[in-house]
């Protein structure tokens, strides 16, 4: 029976369709930290490191309960599971599976193919693997380690790649043909973060494509204030380009993916 581990989103282990949450949190911390570096070894002062700012004096102790307790929960999963936590003494605890068997892996897999086959005009694969990939996400990542941790840190690179690979399947979108959805699509990912400056490219063009072209000129100078204002620059080299290809109705230019632009 399949077995996932998963931390895009809330942190648990599954067995076929049954998610298994951890009930405390950390826990649910400490699985976040072994599944991040699934199949290595990580020593008690690291995983002390990144469960505690600062580790009280019963870390260690307490390290070993949260250890038992992920052990209870991959037994009450299935019972081979706890062979998949090891320890080591003077090497530290791992967590063994093939690299599929953890979300977040198979989450960088899919989003780094889907790029590699945007990149190389496959646009439609590149769709498809980017669709798949995103759909493993049921929330931010780590939604429910302990805030204050050092591991919620390190989980925020994955919700960066999560965003890129929003904006990556945007743009394959964009290319195979503007669809209904796209324009809204692309304005609400800006709703949640706007002070990036690919998702407004990827508006200026998606709006020029489909045939306004007033709005895509809007939507630059909106940006432009938008930068200064709050970050006290001008637009960069993408848009700058993209503004350039609407101003000379370059259409050829606003469907060809950014990797092709140089």
């Amino acid at each position: 029976m399949a077995v996932s581990f998963h931390v895009l989103g809330a942190v648990g282990v599954s067995v076929g369709e049954d998610f298994l949450p951890l009930r405390s949190a950390m826990a649910r911390g400490l699985l976040a930290c072994l599944a991040l570096r699934a199949n290595q070894f990580v020593s008690g002062p690291q995983l002390r490191a990144a469960l505690w700012r600062t580790p009280p004096a019963s870390a260690s102790s307490n390290l070993r309960t949260y250890v038992a307790s992920l052990r209870r929960c991959l037994e009450a999963a299935d019972s081979h599971l706890t062979a998949r936590l090891s320890h080591v003494r003077g090497r530290g605890y791992r967590l063994s599976g093939d690299p599929p068997e953890f979300d977040h892996l198979a989450f960088r897999d899919l989003a780094r193919t889907g790029r590699q086959q945007l990149d190389a005009g496959d646009v439609e694969a590149a769709i498809e693997s980017l669709t798949r990939a995103l759909a493993m996400w049921r929330g931010p990542a780590g939604e429910d380690v302990p805030p204050d941790s050092h591991v919620r840190e390190q989980l925020q690179a994955l919700n960066e790649s999560r965003i890129t690979a929003e904006e990556d399947l945007a743009e394959a979108r964009l290319v195979r043909g503007v669809d209904c959805h796209l324009v809204s699509d692309l304005r609400m990912h800006l709703t949640q973060h706007p002070l990036r400056e690919r998702p407004y490219a990827l508006l200026i063009r998606a709006l020029y494509l489909s045939g306004n072209p007033a709005s895509a000129l809007e939507v630059y100078g909106r940006v432009r204030q938008v930068l200064a204002a709050r970050l006290g620059t001008d637009p960069g080299p993408e848009l700058q380009r993209v503004h350039r290809a609407v101003l000379q109705h370059d259409e050829a230019a606003l469907r060809t993916p950014r990797a092709a632009l140089g």
